[in-house]
């Protein structure tokens, strides 16, 4: 019965990160924004621009204890998850599998994980670009601000002393993580709330990225 739960399971990813929402989504005008999305082979990440008006995210950032200066960066690679995998894996040679199971499970805490870039391009295969309107780009700011823990003065809640670097910082995040509700269905659901095409259910990259349109550096 566990092996059919399983196969079941593994079924439903594949088919649902493969079943489109926003079908007839295309690629804004020149004036759009650009938006990248990367894939290291198990989690996904957005990178967005942090000053853009139509949602300025830089202002939910100045609490980070970042030990650059925030100024100096245009944009950001944001990424939410399991607070403990998060913080005790840096690199894949500290994975362990009990982290993997308590990450699953639904117990544990989580985290926004920001780290600061110069400009979008992304020197890999392994990711797309999308660009969408600005009024598309508020819902998925809005959809961003959302994992974040914010306190009674509505300002992001920084974790003390977690980096991985000098230009990324943790921050105290909103929601459960769990076996359904992964970093990469989180992309996806901000994806949705943007309009932009993607599957109705994204656990993992490769269902994440079925169903994204082209990159527009390839149109």
């Amino acid at each position: 019965m566990f092996v059919g739960a399983i196969a079941c399971y593994a079924l439903c990813v594949w088919a649902f990160g493969r079943v489109p929402v926003n079908r007839d989504f295309k690629h804004a005008e020149s004036s759009g924004v650009d938006i990248l999305l990367i894939n290291n082979g198990v989690h996904a990440d957005l990178v967005v621009p942090i000053n853009h008006a139509s949602f300025p995210l830089k202002q939910y950032l100045e609490n980070g204890k970042f030990t650059v200066a925030l100024d100096s960066f245009d944009y950001a690679i944001i990424g939410w998850g399991s607070r403990r995998f998060y913080l005790e894996t840096e690199t894949w040679d500290d994975l362990r599998i009990s982290t993997v199971g308590f990450a699953l499970s639904g117990l544990d805490e989580t985290t926004v994980h920001v780290q600061l870039l110069s400009g979008i391009d992304w020197p890999s295969d392994a990711s797309r670009k999308i660009r969408i309107r600005p009024d598309q780009f508020a819902n998925l700011g809005t959809h961003i601000v959302s994992a974040f823990r914010l306190d009674r003065n509505g300002k992001s809640i920084p974790i003390i002393g977690a980096r991985y670097r000098n230009d990324d910082a943790f921050f105290e995040g909103q929601g459960s993580y769990n076996l359904f509700r992964t970093c990469n269905v989180w992309v996806g659901q901000g994806l949705q709330k943007a309009g932009v095409r993607v599957g109705v259910w994204t656990v993992t990259p490769t269902a994440l990225f079925a169903s994204l349109p082209a990159d527009i550096r390839q149109e």
